[in-house]
């Protein structure tokens, strides 16, 4: 990307110009990320080879680091990166490299590329998990344990509740009952339910580490053995059933369990392998703020259909890069030592040393807990699988869907042309925003519309819109 700004376009007549670097031509859409040592295995050559062929993509290799790739990375200037790697090599070091190096592609604040890290329990788990991303998938179905997703989106939900001890609601189509169990019998109906709705996606928000996943009120757990996940139920393992079908694991406020730990014998490994995980978002640290994973989810539900999981990781890391910037620049000079954590006292002295270490950068006296939590929460979600996999929750109701922007290109100018609804909310929490097809080069916005805007050639958000108009925006380009 370029460098982006701030427009404020309180504008009735003339040209509000973006401020950018040069978006250089020619660039890559797909590149593939590698260990160098993949290339002597025959099996994991066959993943990165079915990969590129999948997306035309160029192919760039690493010795010890995802990090020395990143002068290769600017000159290609990508859309979508894929690290292939094996679960050994794989830890929390590992996710906050790809994480800030996703921003460091040119000068400015913003991630540059969707990205997702390609593994698998072994070679044949990870080339598993790229073919059942090449075709699109409508979510229509899913099992939660959290109250913060809606059976709204689904034609078909089933929810252990996370508010009320023991409370299972399940919809199926139209009707929906409620059902009351005891603490023992809570594992036992999320492993059935598992197994008879065969769920598109899964949602979790409850205690969980790199090796257990606990059911809300911590009745019961899930963990795995040599990549396949079971429960222990009456004494005995119970191992899930597997149906080799692509799926959504969403793991939004579990702490640690997208943390593979340098091990194939995780709890995220096994989800990718034994339930067939197509993409999965999760944290590799503890969570207590949840901007990164509720975030996300925030702007995937926001308008339904618009976004892939990894469209929606995108666009949120945005908003809280803009979040950052928005409260103090020097926000960017700052990165949290998450390496260093090592236990909840550990925790507690390093979030106090870095409420020191803002008032000291940033010059903010009283910094908040959105302060800190947002820049706690900047470098530690990551996205397993392919990035490009168009995987979207379905608008089951029109009423859902509050604005839709139709596009067009017309040689050196583009016109974004956005419909608010009669019952879109002026306030809302989320800006509207779009993705662009393609990689605008240089692009500058000339408006008549009173609106605020951020302008960048990858994507574009809107405030300060109003129900029921329609609004036309020009955006100039160079060829």
């Amino acid at each position: 990307m370029c460098i982006k700004k701030i427009l404020s376009l309180f504008l009735l007549w003339g040209i509000c110009f973006s401020s950018f670097a040069g978006n250089r031509k020619g660039g890559k859409e797909y590149v593939i990320v590698a260990n160098q040592s993949l290339v002597r295995s025959q099996e994991w050559s066959e993943v990165i080879s079915y990969l590129r062929k999948q997306h035309e993509a160029e192919v760039v290799y690493y010795l010890n680091s995802p990090s020395e790739v990143k002068e290769k990375l600017q000159r290609l200037r990508p859309r979508y990166v894929a690290f292939v790697e094996r679960p050994e090599q794989i830890g929390l070091q590992y996710v906050l490299r790809v994480n800030r190096m996703s921003r460091e592609i040119d000068e400015d604040m913003y991630v540059d590329f969707r990205w997702g890290i390609i593994t698998g329990y072994d070679a044949a788990g990870a080339l598993r998990l790229v073919k059942n991303a090449r075709n699109p998938l409508i979510i229509r179905s899913a099992l939660s344990t959290t109250t913060g997703v809606k059976d709204s989106y689904f034609d078909n939900f089933a929810l252990i509740s996370d508010s009320k001890d023991g409370e299972v609601i399940v919809k199926t189509g139209n009707e929906s009952n409620v059902d009351t169990l005891a603490p023992e019998e809570i594992l036992s109906k999320f492993c059935s339910l598992y197994e008879t709705f065969d769920p598109d996606a899964i949602f979790t928000a409850s205690h969980a580490t790199e090796q257990n996943l606990e059911m809300p009120y911590s009745r019961g757990n899930i963990k795995s053995e040599n990549g396949k996940l079971y429960a222990v139920l009456s004494g005995e393992k119970i191992f899930f059933k597997e149906s080799r079908k692509p799926r959504v694991y969403f793991p939004v406020g579990n702490c640690l369990i997208g943390n593979v730990n340098n091990t194939r014998e995780s709890m995220a490994i096994a989800w990718l392998n034994s339930a067939d995980i197509t993409g999965m978002l999760a944290y590799v640290v503890p969570t207590w703020y949840g901007v990164g994973g509720w975030g996300t989810l925030k702007v995937w539900m926001d308008s339904p259909g618009q976004y892939s999981l990894a469209d929606a990781f995108f666009i949120n890391m945005q908003l809280m890069q803009l979040q950052l910037e928005k409260w103090n620049p020097a926000f960017k000079e700052i990165k949290f030592p998450h390496e260093t954590i090592q236990s909840e006292v550990r925790m507690n002295n390093l979030l106090g040393r870095m409420i020191q270490k803002i008032v000291q950068v940033t010059g903010i006296e009283e910094p908040t807990k959105d302060h800190l939590g947002t820049l706690y929460d900047e470098d530690v979600m990551v996205y397993f699988g392919d990035p490009k996999w168009d995987v979207r929750l379905q608008a089951m109701d029109s009423m859902m869907v509050d604005y839709s922007i139709d596009f067009q290109n017309y040689k050196k100018r583009c016109v974004l042309t956005l419909i608010t609804e009669n019952w879109f909310d002026s306030k809302r929490e989320i800006p509207c925003s779009f993705i662009f097809p393609y990689r605008l080069n240089r692009p500058r916005l000339v408006s008549k519309e009173n609106i605020q805007a951020v302008l960048t050639d990858d994507f574009i958000l809107l405030y300060n819109l109003e129900p029921g108009r329609t609004y036309r925006l020009e955006i100039e380009i160079d060829k």
